[in-house]
Parts: structure tokens; sequence; C-alpha cells
């Protein structure tokens, strides 16, 4: 795994959760659907650093709350879900989610070499899944890939403020999958009162 480890990003200043709060603000307008997403993700990942070095049970935190973010976010982008396997045992799940509060009914996640690199489209070329019985991560075309063609995985379902606070890039091309947040005013006098 050392060569793996090794070409991971030393600089991840390009993504988002890394970047001033204010900045992000700014840039996304405040109030706006992407920077609610992006403060989800933010808050997320200090809430973690939170839980894991609480201020006073440690004499110094550990770990500094950027070199957490940094790995954090490594993780965040890299990461695949196994899903869970066709034999799994409930109870047992039920039993590590009472005890500790990890929920495991989606399976984990895995970071995985090579995948990580392909490029997201909500139209991708390949597909992937996890094979339990080989213990391995399956990839496949699902259609003609001609000689020089960018190959595209799917991340998973996510619209561009998702995959802008998650990954630090949108597709811009319209054809990922579309998120609103309404809110509706009725004056007092539209509803018959």
């Amino acid at each position: 795994l050392l060569p793996y480890f090794n070409i991971l990003p030393k600089n991840i200043s390009t993504h988002p959760l890394t970047w001033v709060d204010e900045q992000v603000r700014q840039m996304l307008h405040g109030q706006s659907h992407a920077y609610v997403v992006y403060r989800a993700y933010r808050d997320m990942l200090r809430s973690e650093y939170d839980s894991l070095f609480p201020t006073g049970k440690w004499d110094d935190r550990t770990i500094p709350v950027e070199q957490y973010t940094h790995y954090r976010v490594l993780v965040l982008t890299r990461s695949f879900g196994t899903g869970l396997p066709k034999d799994v045992d409930t109870v047992q799940l039920d039993q590590i989610r009472r005890l500790t509060g990890v929920n495991l009914t989606q399976g984990c996640r895995s970071m995985v070499p090579i995948l990580d690199m392909y490029d997201h489209h909500a139209n991708p070329n390949v597909e992937w899944k996890y094979d339990f019985e080989q213990e391995a991560f399956l990839i496949r075309s699902s259609k003609h890939i001609p000689a020089g063609s960018v190959i595209y995985d799917s991340y998973g379902k996510y619209t561009d403020a998702h995959l802008f606070a998650k990954f630090g890039f949108v597709n811009g091309d319209g054809t990922d999958y579309t998120e609103v947040s309404l809110a509706t005013m009725h004056r007092m006098m539209d509803v018959g009162l």
C-alpha cells in the first residue's frame, strides 16, 4: 500500500473544504443551496475532529485540524462503498450500532487505487462493484470505449453542489442530478384568512 499512499496529493489547497469559509461564502453567495451543502460537509469534518480530539481530553490536540482535514478529504474523495454481503448478520450489525454508535448497514468504505483515478460523470462508460467472493472491486466497461477516450465512472448520484463540496469539482455540462430548495410564501389574503 505504501506506493499508493506515496502518490496521494500532498497539497489539497484546491479543494473547497480547505478554503477560508468567508471566501466560499462570497463565491457561493451566502445562503445559496450550494453554500448550505458546502457548510454541511465542512461542519461534518469539524464535528468528527472535535469528537476524536475533544478539548481538555488531550493536553494538546494530537493532530492539528488542518492535518486532519487534509487526510479526511483524501479519504472522502477517494473511497468507495462495498455494500453489504448477502449473508450479513443483521443482529450483529444492530449490536455494533448500539455499542459504538457506528451504522454499518450500508457496508464499509474503502480507498481503491486505480478506481479513484477515473473521472466522474453521470453517464459513465465503466461500472464498478465490490465482489465479496473475490474480495476485490471489479471494474467493467458498460459500453464500447474507443481508444484514447476518457474513462468515466460514477461517484454516485450527486448534484453539482454536492460534487463541489465533497470532491471539489463540478461537471458543469448539465448531466448531473438537480436539487432545489423550495420555500413558499402565501400572503394572508391569498389563502382566505
